[in-house]
C-alpha cells in the first residue's frame, strides 16, 4: 500500500457546503440510505484524482468547487521520485496534499503539494494511489507500471528498478535538453547576426559611466560661450581697471596708506595685513578668472562633435534603454548571449556524449533488470495461482 487516506474536505460540491471526513485506522465501511451522500464522497474522490468534471457539480449559489485530500504516504514508496518528475515538491513528514478546484466559468486547476499539475499528472496519481472498483471503474491490477511494480517487489527488485528508473529519467532529461538546443539552433542564425550588430553598436560606442552628465554640462557652457566670455571679461576689466582705472588701482592705493598707518601707528599693522590678504584674494580671483576664459568651448567643430556624441547617446537610450548604465549592461548581456551561441554546438557534443553513457546505463540495468523479471514470473505466477484456489 503506497498512501492512506488521512482526510479528505469538500466545499461547494453538489449539495455540499463544507464538509471533513476522516476516516479512522483500518477498514473504513459508509453506510446509510439512498440519498445520504455515500456516492459523493466516492464522486469527490474521483474528482480529486483525475477524473472528468463540468460545472453542473458545483453548489448552486456557489462561484466555485474545491477538493482536497491528505494522504499519509509509506516509506520507500517511491513518490518523491515520480513527483520529481511531475515537477511537483515532495512529501513532507510523509504527507501528501492533493488539492482541485472548478470554478463555475468552467476552469479548474490542480495542485499536488501545493505545486500547480496538469489533470493527466493528477490521473496518474490517483492511479498509483486510489483504486475505486466498481462495474465501470478502473483497477490498477489491469496496469502494466502496477503488475511491474508487485512482480519487482516479490522478486526482490526495487532498487534494481529504482536504479533504472533514476537512469531513465536521466536520459530522458538529456534528450529533453538536446531537442531544446536543436530548436534554438533552428532561429540561433538571426539571433547571432542581431546580438553581433547590439554588440558592435554599443561597444564602438565607448561608454563609459557618468559621461552624459558630464556632456550636457559642456553644452550647456558652450551654447553660452559667447556670453561667458563676455561677462568673464568683464570681472578682469573690473579687476584690472581700464583708463579710467579698477579695483586694483584703488586697492593699490589703499595699501599704501594702510602701510604708511601701520608705521606711524603699530596698532594699525592688523589693518595694513588685511589690506595686504585683499590683495592676494584678488590676484587669486584674477587667476580664476583667466583659466575659466580659457576653459570655456567657443570651437564650432568642437561644439558640432559634442551635439553628435548627445544625439549618439540619446539614439542608444531609445533603443537599448532609458538610461546609459542600461544601455552598457545590455552591451554586456548580449555579448554574453553571443558566446553563449557560439559556444552551444560544443555543448550540443558533450549533451550528445552524456546522452549516449546515461543511454548506455539505462540499457544494461534494463537488461538486468528484465532478466530478474524473467526469472521470477513463474514463481510469481505459481504464488499467485496458489493464493487464488
Amino acid at each position: 500500500m503506497l498512501a492512506t487516506l488521512a482526510s479528505l474536505r469538500i466545499r461547494n460540491l453538489a449539495l455540499v457546503e463544507d464538509l471533513t471526513w476522516e476516516p479512522g485506522a483500518g477498514l473504513v465501511a459508509i453506510t446509510g440510505e439512498t440519498g445520504a451522500g455515500k456516492s459523493l464522497l466516492i464522486g469527490a474522490l474521483q474528482l480529486l484524482l483525475g477524473e472528468r468534471a463540468d460545472k453542473s457539480l458545483i453548489r448552486a449559489g456557489a462561484d466555485s468547487c474545491t477538493v482536497e485530500a491528505v494522504f499519509e504516504v509509506t516509506a520507500g514508496a517511491g513518490l518523491d521520485e515520480w513527483l520529481e518528475e511531475q515537477g511537483a515538491e515532495p512529501c513532507a513528514d510523509d504527507g501528501l496534499l492533493v488539492k482541485r478546484t472548478l470554478s463555475a466559468a468552467g476552469s479548474g486547476r490542480q495542485f499536488i503539494n501545493g505545486s500547480a499539475c496538469t489533470l493527466s499528472a493528477l490521473k496518474g496519481l490517483g492511479d498509483r494511489l486510489v483504486d475505486l472498483h466498481g462495474p465501470h471503474d478502473h483497477q490498477s491490477l489491469f496496469s502494466r507500471e502496477a503488475q511491474t511494480r508487485v512482480l519487482d517487489a516479490f522478486a526482490g527488485q526495487t532498487e534494481l528498478a529504482s536504479a533504472f528508473a533514476t537512469a531513465h529519467r536521466e536520459q530522458a532529461r538529456l534528450c529533453r535538453e538536446i531537442e531544446r538546443l536543436q530548436a534554438m539552433e533552428s532561429d540561433a542564425a538571426m539571433r547571432r547576426e542581431m546580438l553581433a550588430h547590439t554588440v558592435q553598436e554599443i561597444e564602438s560606442a565607448a561608454l563609459h559611466a557618468g559621461e552624459e552628465e558630464d556632456l550636457l554640462a559642456r553644452l550647456r557652457t558652450a551654447g553660452n560661450s559667447r556670453r561667458l566670455l563676455e561677462l568673464s571679461a568683464q570681472i578682469g576689466t573690473a579687476l584690472e581697471g581700464d583708463s579710467e582705472g579698477g579695483v586694483r588701482d584703488s586697492l593699490a592705493e589703499a595699501i599704501r596708506a594702510g602701510r604708511e598707518l601701520a608705521r606711524l601707528d603699530p596698532g594699525a599693522t592688523a589693518l595694513s595685513d588685511a589690506l595686504e590678504a585683499v590683495s592676494e584674494r584678488l590676484s587669486d580671483i584674477e587667476s580664476d578668472a583667466r583659466r575659466y576664459a580659457e576653459a570655456i568651448e567657443c570651437d564650432p567643430q568642437k561644439l558640432a562633435g559634442m551635439e553628435q556624441r548627445a544625439d549618439l547617446l540619446q539614439s542608444l537610450k531609445r533603443k537599448y534603454g532609458g538610461s546609459l548604465e542600461q544601455v552598457m549592461e545590455r552591451g554586456v548581456t548580449a555579448a554574453r548571449e553571443l558566446q553563449e551561441i557560439e559556444t552551444r554546438g560544443e555543448a550540443g557534443v558533450a549533451l550528445e556524449k552524456e546522452r549516449a553513457a546515461a543511454g548506455a546505463r539505462a540499457t544494461k540495468l534494463a537488461a538486468k533488470l528484465s532478466a530478474a523479471r524473467v526469472k521470477a514470473a513463474p514463481a510469481f505466477a505459481a504464488a499467485v495461482t496458489a493464493e487464488l484456489r
